[in-house]
């Protein structure tokens, strides 16, 4: 076996499930099973940050309009902003690739961009960087999923109240 066949043997039962169910290109199907996935990240662990990569490849391929349109039907804006706060073993790498997938996720989706801001990914994503002080690579996506997200006129007027910016310039 490759070294990432190795890898996925490591991982729980769960995950590995979800992991082989997503080396197909995208499907309602598959993006569902992603979606499910991600709402268990304790039985995930370490393979949480490879499907929120792969929801981030297909967000910038040419099915981005329907990867965004699954994840607002299969309410994933909540989960999204909660990995913004896993704790280890994936911890930085969740919040780092929660960021990327909000981000896109975002980008000319009104729908979820508002959702998003909703469920509190402005304050998930200032908190993600502010438990990463030295971490450039979390505050490069942290800025990048909240210059996805100010796209919307109604969350850009949240945002700049919110004082965010402030907190992610510290």
């Amino acid at each position: 076996p490759t070294a990432a066949g190795a890898a996925i043997c490591r991982f729980p039962m769960a995950a590995r499930r979800v992991l082989i169910a997503t080396s197909s290109a995208p499907s309602r199907e598959v993006a569902h099973a992603i979606c499910d996935g991600l709402r268990q990240p304790e039985a995930l662990g370490e393979a949480i940050p490879l499907l929120l990569r792969r929801l981030y490849a297909w967000l910038w391929s040419g099915f981005r309009h329907q990867v965004q349109a699954w994840l607002d039907e299969f309410s994933a804006h909540n989960t999204l902003v909660s990995l913004l706060s896993v704790v280890e073993p994936s911890g930085r790498a969740a919040g780092y690739w929660a960021c990327h997938v909000i981000g896109r996720a975002a980008h000319e989706h009104t729908r979820n961009a508002q959702l998003l801001a909703a469920a509190g990914a402005v304050a998930g994503v200032c908190a993600l960087v502010e438990r990463h002080p030295r971490d450039s690579e979390v505050h490069s996506a942290g800025a990048t999923a909240l210059s996805y997200l100010a796209l919307d006129e109604r969350v850009l007027t949240s945002l700049a109240a919110s004082g965010a910016v402030g907190r992610l310039l510290r």
